[in-house]
């Protein structure tokens, strides 16, 4: 059966380079250059525009480099200091593709299989689960987020002091949490899934992990600028980070290593990109075989409804733009944000890097974008589907009117105001007419957030989208019936971490219990939950952030709600 795997990739394997080496012509040396600066004044023109401070870029057209460099500053105090190629910069989540390449090294030389149990290598493995729930969870699912681990994990998320180990006791933390749903249900963005593949690459390869993404892909590829994790907080040559110029803390020290703590500097980016596309092309192998990457770029959540319209290969995310597939994925460690993208069949790689809350995803995604349409020729967008707004017809009203949650939003409602049907979101201070799309999608007036209606699965009436960015599954908010002993415990539960607080309260209106999430670091958000037992309450919905079991104690400290890893201690 193997053989044939690898004789079916070898033929697509085949097929691939067909394709791209009569797409991909060389570029001369007067092209780079005029492309180089035309790259360059679009970056520019953006982090003037944004006020970002600083920018770490690599850009790859047609097998060759056209940018790599610095724009903006590292630092403003006590002196200026230039972002330059050498400059390190906190890439955040795309740490998870060179966790990802890891694992897939290790399936290359035959010490893991993909859709083994992870309990096969981390025997202590055994998370908790309530009812008919599948305890049992390969390596594909964890690459993929489909793993039915909670998401919203927030235990030690950052640390005072580095420690390259912390993660390490991942599967013993993660025992004693429980399970949400059979794995391979619904995609479930999840730091702690990287954290548990971090440890199984220690545990298996006889190397610390920051050892292993050294010695088996920093060294192989000359990346001589790149660091795996902060050993102190006096690290040369990293960039500070800042809010259009004005200094802000950073974070320092993460304890999820796996999932988001390396620093590439702009050379290093663009030696990454160039790899990836040579090997995707056939021409390297010096990281991983040519038909083991393809097999990263495969879709992997074919036949998951509740996953929508969204794509995902072996970590890296697969989009489409001009016609082409691109392959990618961000990072996010505030005020530190990423984007990379790959578009193999022209020859093109990019990486940018921001080190300003102005310079979010949002705005690294779109200039990405925008730099790839200027290197492949940008083709007419279609027309806008919108042919209503402010829908007020009676019918519509009682379609679409009521509550719903999503692991991107917390708590929704749409109700009619005044003849108008209005989406609110107290949390995220959205309150919008709605508009109705020619598809039946549903749009938050002009905030970019869209509902799509979706029969494929009972589990969802909606599936949610900001502009191109899937949200998740969006469910109708359930109902149910509160006993008198969780009636008693509602009230504020406050923490230390990243979470600051929990409020446990019944809605009236909804006739649920809510719990609503307090994070100066990340905002509010709530959410509808079922009570399980005495003990244990569940988390109302699909997707990242959903799902989560809610735990009930008492201690010498007093009431104790546990929520994602955290416990929190009521107050009132």
């Amino acid at each position: 059966m193997k053989d044939i795997k690898h004789g079916v990739v070898f033929f697509r394997l085949i097929f691939f380079l067909i394709i791209l080496i009569s797409s991909v012509s060389c570029v001369s040396s007067s092209a780079k250059k005029d492309k180089a600066q035309v790259v360059e004044q679009l970056i520019q023109s953006r982090i003037d525009k944004q006020g970002i401070t600083g920018l770490t870029a690599a850009v790859v057209y047609g097998d060759q480099s056209i940018v790599t460099r610095g724009f903006g500053l590292r630092e403003t105090v006590p002196e200026q200091l230039p972002v330059t190629e050498h400059t390190l910069f906190q890439i955040g989540s795309v740490t998870k593709i060179f966790t990802a390449i890891a694992i897939m090294q290790l399936e290359e030389n035959g010490t893991i299989d993909l859709d083994a149990d992870i309990r096969t290598y981390l025997p202590e493995f055994h998370p908790k689960s309530f009812g008919t729930v599948n305890k049992e969870i390969t390596i594909r699912n964890l690459l993929t987020h489909h793993s039915g681990l909670p998401s919203a994990y927030f235990k030690d998320f950052t640390l005072e002091a580095p420690d390259p180990d912390a993660f390490m006791d991942t599967s013993n933390m993660l025992s004693e949490e429980y399970m949400v749903w059979d794995s391979g249900t619904v995609f479930a963005y999840n730091n702690s899934g990287f954290s548990l593949l971090g440890e199984l690459i220690g545990r298996v390869s006889g190397s610390t992990y920051e050892e292993y993404i050294t010695d088996h892909i920093f060294t192989p590829l000359g990346m001589h600028d790149s660091l795996v994790m902060l050993s102190s907080k006096d690290e040369p040559n990293v960039s500070g980070g800042f809010t259009r110029g004005e200094p802000e803390d950073l974070m320092w020290f993460i304890k999820d290593i796996p999932a988001g703590s390396i620093l590439l500097s702009a050379v290093d980016m663009d030696t990454f990109l160039r790899e990836l596309l040579n090997c995707s092309a056939g021409k390297s192998n010096r990281i991983l075989q040519p038909e083991t990457l393809l097999s990263m770029f495969s879709l992997q959540n074919m036949n998951t409804p509740l996953d929508g319209s969204f794509k995902i290969g072996l970590t890296f995310w697969i989009e489409s733009q001009n016609g082409c597939d691109v392959f990618e994925h961000g990072g996010t460690i505030p005020p530190f944000y990423s984007e990379m993208e790959i578009i193999p069949e022209k020859g093109i790689g990019i990486f940018l890097a921001s080190n300003d809350n102005a310079g979010d995803n949002d705005q690294l995604t779109s200039l990405t974008m925008d730099i790839a349409d200027l290197l492949i020729g940008k083709k007419p967008s279609p027309s806008s589907p919108l042919i209503n707004t402010e829908i007020s017809q009676e019918t519509d009203l009682s379609d679409l009117a009521g509550y719903y949650v999503n692991g991107g939003t917390g708590i929704v409602s749409i109700e009619n105001i005044d003849g108008v049907l209005t989406g609110r979101i107290p949390e995220m201070d959205v309150k919008s007419p709605m508009k109705i799309l020619s598809d039946n999608s549903i749009a938050f007036g002009d905030t970019g957030l869209v509902f799509k209606p979706t029969t494929d699965t009972d589990k969802a009436v909606f599936l949610c989208y900001m502009g191109n960015y899937f949200m998740g599954p969006v469910s109708a908010v359930s109902p149910e019936p509160v006993s008198s002993v969780w009636r008693q415990r509602t009230g504020r539960y406050e923490g230390a971490g990243f979470i600051d607080a929990v409020d446990l309260s019944f809605d009236e209106k909804m006739g649920v219990l809510t719990l609503l999430i307090e994070s100066e670091t990340d905002g509010n958000m709530r959410f509808a939950l079922t009570e399980l037992s005495d003990d244990l309450l569940k988390v109302q919905g699909y997707g990242r952030n959903m799902g989560n079991i809610i735990e009930y104690s008492l201690s010498e400290s007093g009431e104790i709600l546990k929520y994602g890893g955290c416990d929190f201690v009521k107050r009132n």
